[in-house]
């Protein structure tokens, strides 16, 4: 039987999937950043009138739609490393743009980029402190046949203490 939760296509306890609150603050701060720069290259303030190809720019934060609006956990990890270049761009065209409204939405951009990295930061820590929960039974024939009994994520079970000096019976 699989227990649904508020996100839906997650199961109770998944490793794979963030909470439900972080969920939703990230995927809010991923369509916030898209809006942004969208906005600014096509409509309020593009580098030629008209708009430019600058505009492309989405299509890495589109690329990540898939895991995002599941709240995949990998997604989060490869997302927070690229939201460094957005920052890095909106400082770029923060201090260097001629137009006032382009500088503005450059420093938008660096608060959104900011925002986006610190909360996926904090769902990938929360989800990290989090406890690994194994099956008992996926536990119980490998620790009481002295092997090690592999765990999730490559973790593996302490083996069983070794015997006394007392107990070995090797000459």
């Amino acid at each position: 039987m699989t227990l649904q939760t508020p996100q839906g296509d997650a199961r109770a306890g998944d490793f794979r999937f963030a909470a439900p609150a972080w969920r939703r603050a990230n995927l809010a701060l991923w369509l916030a950043l898209i809006t942004l720069c969208l906005g600014w290259e096509l409509w309020w303030a593009p580098l030629r009138p008209g708009g430019s190809w600058l505009a492309l720019k989405v299509l890495p934060l589109l690329a990540a739609a898939p895991g995002m609006w599941r709240g995949r956990l990998y997604t989060y990890q490869w997302m927070s490393m690229l939201v460094w270049f957005y920052l890095a761009e909106g400082v770029v065209r923060g201090l260097t743009d001629p137009q006032a409204l382009s500088r503005q939405f450059g420093w938008a951009e660096c608060v959104w980029a900011l925002a986006a990295f610190g909360t996926m930061a904090a769902t990938l820590r929360a989800h990290a402190r989090r406890p690994q929960v194994t099956p008992l039974a996926a536990q119980a024939p490998a620790a009481s046949a002295g092997l090690r009994a592999e765990m999730p994520a490559g973790r593996c079970q302490a083996a069983p203490a070794p015997m006394s000096p007392a107990a070995d019976t090797r000459p």
